[in-house]
């Protein structure tokens, strides 16, 4: 069986100024780690989702290893107890742990590794992920390297612990300005969700296709319902306006964008959040989703692979969701309408193909996720 330890408390380092993103922070981590014990291989950590109750590997910025998809944190009731006792684990022995029973994490599962130390990271009662650091042979953490560890290792815990909380914090906030968005219009709520859905149906389409960042379709779809956050500064005669609108008040409606880019860039900073590499997928879905591959959108007027692959996912699902919907000043076209006219854009020159296709070989599911009905996974 694995040791079991109690949480030593964390110490402040006011002398060290820590990075601001979490991969560099594991990268500085580890190398402190290996300073002092050689035989640390990898160091990483799973992230626990608060929304959807999962763990998902994140890994240093120097880590050769792969990623891996998320697991339930409910199928780990070893990691669940750890957290519950404020404990960490060691395992000594791979080869005979796994004869034990005592569960692998999802990135554990896929290297090479001798010793593993397990350490939940926590605020208070919340369970914010694991620290998993990795030796490279037998019974690397032993009472004398552990003692020799104790610094550097409860410092790495406690700035985790600081920047995950921030980021779910974050993620918080942002789950209620979707949901004031959602409120400001009785058809908004239903946009939101289906441009959300075919975001992540696309996305995962596009991951089976190539190598994408870990994570990146749930990523996507979870930021999708924000992409109009701007409208909420929209005034109410313009934006419910039940007709066409005048050049006048399309070019106040077109200042969404910009506006939720100011939100988000307050947002981000107040969390001290600018700059985690994965939050730019958020700048994409909200600054992006109304520019075109031949620079004719807004409010930039970017070209290309310039518009991030975020924002031209999100600009394929809500021109879709869009053309299949009935709204106050046009009837909803029919799928195979809608697809043709896509299609037509993609031909011009103003969507992403591959997005596209992505989203026309899925028919059944498109079916669902237009007629509202909710998808498994």
């Amino acid at each position: 069986m694995p040791r079991f330890l109690p949480l030593a408390a964390c110490a402040d380092d006011a002398d060290d100024q820590p990075p601001r993103e979490l991969a560099a922070l594991l990268g500085q981590g580890r190398a402190r780690l290996r300073s002092i014990s050689p035989a640390i291989g990898s160091v990483g950590l799973l992230r626990h989702e608060q929304d959807s109750d999962r763990l998902r590997p994140s890994l240093a910025q120097d880590s050769q290893h792969p990623g891996s998809d998320p697991i339930a944190l409910a199928s780990r009731p070893d990691l669940m107890a750890l957290a519950q006792k404020r404990q960490m684990a060691i395992v000594d022995d791979r080869s005979a742990e796994a004869a034990g029973g005592w569960g692998d994490d999802p990135w554990s599962a896929q290297i090479a590794w001798r010793s593993r130390l397990t350490l939940p990271l926590l605020r208070g009662s919340q369970l914010l992920g694991f620290l998993i650091v990795h030796g490279d042979g037998l019974a690397v953490f032993q009472p004398e390297v552990l003692e020799a560890l104790h610094h550097p290792l409860n410092l790495l815990q406690q700035r985790l612990a600081e920047r995950l909380g921030a980021i779910a914090d974050l993620h918080t906030s942002l789950h209620l300005l979707r949901e004031i968005v959602a409120l400001r219009d009785a058809g908004t709520g239903g946009h939101l969700e289906r441009v959300a859905r075919y975001c992540l149906l696309i996305g995962r389409e596009l991951e089976r296709q190539r190598p994408l960042p870990s994570g990146f379709a749930d990523e996507v779809a979870r930021f999708a319902p924000l992409h109009d956050l701007g409208k909420l500064a929209i005034p109410d005669r313009v934006l419910l306006k039940p007709g066409m609108l005048d050049p006048v008040e399309l070019a106040l409606m077109r200042t969404h964008v910009t506006i939720g880019q100011a939100l988000i860039e307050q947002l981000l900073q107040g969390f001290q959040l600018e700059h985690e590499p994965c939050l730019q997928w958020l700048r994409e879905v909200v600054g992006q989703h109304h520019e075109c591959l031949d620079g004719s959108g807004y409010p930039l007027g970017l070209r290309g692979e310039a518009i991030g692959l975020a924002g031209r996912i999100v600009a394929v699902a809500d021109i879709y969701d869009s053309l299949t919907q009935e709204r106050p000043y046009k009837q909803a076209l029919a799928d195979g309408l809608a697809m043709e006219i896509l299609q037509g854009m993609v031909r011009g020159g103003k969507l992403d193909g591959r997005c596209v296709e992505a989203l026309l070989g899925r028919d059944e599911q498109r079916r669902l996720i237009r007629e509202g009905v909710r998808l498994a996974g």
